[in-house]
């Protein structure tokens, strides 16, 4: 259920009354878990980065009164520094996926250019006969 809302599920909204989707969901119902089924599978990549966010950007609340504590308000600021580094990081990732250089080119581009290096030598090695 957490999940659901999680990836935010339009028809968890719609249902009239929670307990009984809560309460098909657990019992497997098809009318149920079909529509959820489907809903997912046709999002399956966008939802898989989601899921993937979600464990990184996730805010721990802490009660006010244990922020008193020195040490716990200490690591809550560094938490909440290391959330916004990693979305930082994140962005830069994701530019540099979509600047158009993947591997698979830069790997061709190696061989290309160690067959030309490879030619260049042996021209070299004939020149050098003569």
């Amino acid at each position: 259920m957490l999940y659901l809302a999680l990836v935010i599920y339009p028809l968890l909204l719609s249902w009239c009354c929670r307990s009984s989707f809560r309460q098909g969901l657990v019992s497997g119902s098809t009318p149920v878990v079909h529509p959820i089924l489907h809903w997912l599978l046709q999002r399956l990549p966008e939802l898989k980065k989601r899921a993937y966010l979600a464990r990184f950007l996730f805010k721990l609340e802490v009660p006010a009164e244990f922020l008193q504590d020195d040490v716990i308000n200490d690591t809550s600021h560094q938490y909440e520094e290391l959330v916004e580094s990693f979305k930082t990081y994140h962005k830069e990732c994701e530019l540099l996926r979509t600047s158009g250089f993947s591997t698979a080119e830069i790997r061709r581009d190696i061989g290309a250019m160690e067959e030309e290096k490879d030619q260049l030598i042996k021209r070299v090695d004939r020149l050098k006969k003569r």
